[in-house]
């Protein structure tokens, strides 16, 4: 294939994946409730292999409220975790928010 075609199928194509990711990536139209932040201390935890912290501190979102069945047991929650490296923020765009929490 002639170098200049392979340049512009190229180019056309990243050039698609951008605009349908900016699409999906904007501006927040969603149809779940807003974000609440909160913190949890956990103090004196104990690993599994027997070390253990002063304090573990975590940083949480939530989204709506939960509902609890007859015995008080939550059955309306979902557990999304990140990577160690990101801050959960992009759990909350329509790209992926909007797929499991829209309506």
């Amino acid at each position: 294939m002639d170098r200049r075609i392979w340049n512009a199928a190229l180019f056309l194509t990243i050039f698609t994946i951008v605009q349908l990711v900016t699409r999906q990536s904007g501006a927040q139209t969603s149809t779940w409730p807003t974000p609440q932040q909160g913190d949890y201390t956990i103090h004196n935890f104990h690993f599994q292999s027997g070390e253990t912290l002063p304090e573990v501190r975590m940083h949480y979102t939530t989204l709506g409220k939960p509902m609890k069945d007859a015995s008080g047991h939550t059955t309306s929650a979902v557990l999304v975790l990140h990577g160690t490296g990101g801050s959960g923020s992009g759990l909350l765009r329509p790209i992926f928010a909007g797929v499991l929490f829209g309506q």
